[in-house]
């Protein structure tokens, strides 16, 4: 992989990932809240 696609496919994946954790995190966190 070219190392001028690298950056932009990482943050981009990397944000993904974030975005999936946080709603993971969201979605868990609001079972335990509500439990």
């Amino acid at each position: 992989m070219p190392a001028a696609l690298a950056d932009p496919v990482r943050l981009t994946i990397v944000r993904e990932l974030s975005r999936l954790l946080s709603a993971i995190l969201g979605v868990t966190l609001g079972k335990r809240v509500d439990d």
